[in-house]
């Protein structure tokens, strides 16, 4: 590709060169075409050669941008696809955390993975067998949890943890939270205390 870029870059000099010193070029119609065709020729090489470098400071990853050109809007999703997909999908919101913007939506997650609403349904529908509101709570209320074990609950009421984690309101996010964990959230809390209570009580008597 560099060997490619230079050689257009020599051509686009000396086809500009002969193009300004010889009247007789700049009368030929066939001649005249070889300027304009090198330079074309030339923006293209440059366009391929910094496309992946790019790439890094914008915020779509290289795998979106793949997904955007292997994957029609109209295709059947494959196992392969599907998988593809919801590694993407999975690598966002574990990293990113967009779910903790309260109403963030099915529209939300297109837009930030770069792919189609209908394709991400599916997937959701397909790989989790949940539809998105279950499936966006699960991971609020998985980061809910990981704050009931960091204690976090000790210096604020746990309706505010909730909405820390997302949660629009108390009702959704304690049967979300039973859904998923298999118990209401107080009675988690308070079996988190209890047993730290009795890890507690153990330490001091060994001491």
């Amino acid at each position: 590709m560099q060997v490619f870029l230079i050689l257009n870059l020599l051509l686009v000099v000396a086809s500009l060169l002969l193009f300004n010193r010889s009247r007789a070029i700049r009368a030929n119609k066939v001649l005249k075409l070889i300027f304009p065709l090198t330079t074309f020729s030339l923006v293209v090489a440059i366009l391929f050669h910094f496309v992946p470098f790019l790439l890094g400071f914008f915020p779509m990853s290289v795998f979106a941008v793949q997904l955007l050109f292997t994957t029609s809007s109209h295709d059947p999703l494959t196992g392969e696809r599907l998988k593809q997909i919801g590694d993407a999908v999975d690598n966002l919101l574990q990293e990113k955390k967009p779910f903790l913007r309260k109403r963030y939506c099915l529209k939300d997650l297109s837009e930030d993975t770069c792919i189609p609403l209908h394709q991400l349904s599916a997937c959701i529908n397909q790989v989790w067998g949940k539809n998105f509101n279950n499936f966006i709570n699960e991971y609020r209320v998985h980061y809910c949890k990981e704050k009931i074990l960091n204690h976090e609950c000790r210096n604020k009421k746990l309706e505010a943890v909730a909405v820390e984690s997302g949660f629009n309101n108390r009702n959704t996010f304690a049967i979300a939270f039973k859904k998923v964990i298999g118990v209401n959230p107080s009675e988690f809390l308070k079996s988190v205390n209890l047993n730290d209570d009795e890890g507690s009580h153990v330490f001091g008597q060994v001491e």
